[in-house]
């Protein structure tokens, strides 16, 4: 393996740790929305911008990597 992959396997494997944490932090937000409010149209867009924390995240790891 040259350096090049080395490098590379090392920023996704990096990448792919935030995206798990991100994930893990987020999953209790989804849950106690879920669980403790009725659902509602207030709820539902709560929820969908979650997903758009996620999403929004993941493109940024992707383009400017991780600190």
């Amino acid at each position: 393996m040259n350096l090049q992959q080395e490098a590379s396997a090392h920023i996704n494997k990096n990448r792919e740790k935030f995206l798990r944490e991100l994930l893990a932090a987020l999953e209790p937000v989804e849950k106690l929305l879920t669980n403790k409010l009725h659902k509602t149209d207030e709820v539902a867009n709560a929820l969908e911008h979650l997903t758009e924390v996620e999403l929004w995240a993941k493109r940024a790891s992707e383009l400017w990597g991780l600190k």
